[in-house]
């Protein structure tokens, strides 16, 4: 899968109007993700996306000053990153992690323990077996 294919799956699934909202999508998904992440599960994970798509990944996870955010603050922080609604930010961050799921090949090592927002049951698919075992 290239770049341009992730943000058009990206802008489908989320039912987005413009590649722009897609493109802003991905981005607060991924750089929120980035926070919640190991630092070389994000690394790896980052090297499988396609094209500038896992430079989000790595700027907050490369940055050793940004804190790493609890789950349960993960789609509050995209819906602000977003400047969308929560509800929007659950509708988009799902489908930006199903699409880098399939653009990946394998799972991160690491993935946060789960939380009261099912960590693992919105991630299932993205991270496998990773999530449900952490």
């Amino acid at each position: 899968m290239d770049q341009d294919e992730f943000i058009e799956q990206v802008r489908i699934r989320a039912r987005l109007n413009s590649r722009s909202e897609a493109e802003r999508a991905i981005a607060a998904a991924l750089e929120t993700l980035g926070e919640a992440m190991a630092n070389s599960a994000a690394m790896s994970l980052a090297s499988k996306l396609p094209g500038e798509i896992g430079d989000h990944l790595r700027r907050t996870a490369a940055d050793p000053e940004v804190p790493r955010i609890p789950i349960e603050q993960f789609f509050e922080r995209v819906a602000e990153r977003e400047g969308v609604p929560r509800h929007a930010a659950i509708t988009h961050s799902t489908a930006v992690l199903k699409v880098a799921g399939e653009a990946r090949r394998s799972a991160p090592t690491y993935v946060p323990a789960e939380s009261g927002l099912s960590f693992a049951n919105l991630f299932s698919g993205f991270f496998g077996a990773a999530a449900r075992s952490a």
